[in-house]
């Protein structure tokens, strides 16, 4: 039971992953959720570009020795968010997990973002742990749900990572563009 609660938990884990960014913001009002919010939505576009205008043309559906195949593995639904839904489009390319890059991106930046503010080692190291336990706990779930192969999943997380590092090292091109304060209290 508590296995495929956490499994349906993984399924929705960008959306927590985006909520809980929200959350941070109002709360903190702090500039690097806004920032962390941006590279979501970087995240995502780049994803969908990657599945459908690049891998999907490249890879087809034929299956390669190492990489694997581009398309879901046969048997694949409810690859969505949550387990029923109208708006999930069951035959959209795996190639790479969207879930898995997702949390290949918040780990990396949240890492990133540690390191810069200088937490204490073993604070930097806990944290790092669990969030690494999610990102393969995720891409296990994927598999599991036969939404993704491992190849899938270990593409989307690669790639999270690399865009998540990327992103971190150029947020202040970006962030310069956005107020401290988006508006004042009186």
């Amino acid at each position: 039971m508590f296995f495929i609660e956490a499994i349906n938990i993984a399924k929705a884990s960008p959306l927590l992953m985006f909520t809980t960014t929200i959350l941070g913001y109002f709360l903190t009002y702090h500039k690097t959720f806004l920032l962390l919010l941006m590279g979501f939505a970087g995240n995502t576009l780049i994803n969908y570009v990657l599945k459908h205008f690049i891998m999907k043309p490249i890879m087809g559906d034929r299956k390669y020795p190492v990489i694997g195949q581009g398309p879901r593995p046969k048997g694949a639904r409810s690859c969505g968010l949550f387990e029923k839904s109208s708006i999930t489009d069951i035959k959209s390319y795996g190639m790479p997990s969207g879930h898995a890059q997702m949390a290949g991106f918040f780990t990396s930046y949240s890492m990133s973002k540690l390191g810069e503010d200088k937490v204490a080692l073993p604070f930097y190291i806990t944290v790092g742990t669990l969030l690494g336990s999610c990102l393969i706990f995720i891409m296990y779930s994927r598999v599991y749900s036969k939404c993704h192969t491992i190849q899938q999943t270990a593409a989307g997380a690669l790639i999270g990572l690399i865009l998540g590092n990327i992103f971190f090292n150029y947020k202040e091109n970006v962030g310069r563009y956005i107020p401290n304060k988006l508006y004042e209290i009186y």
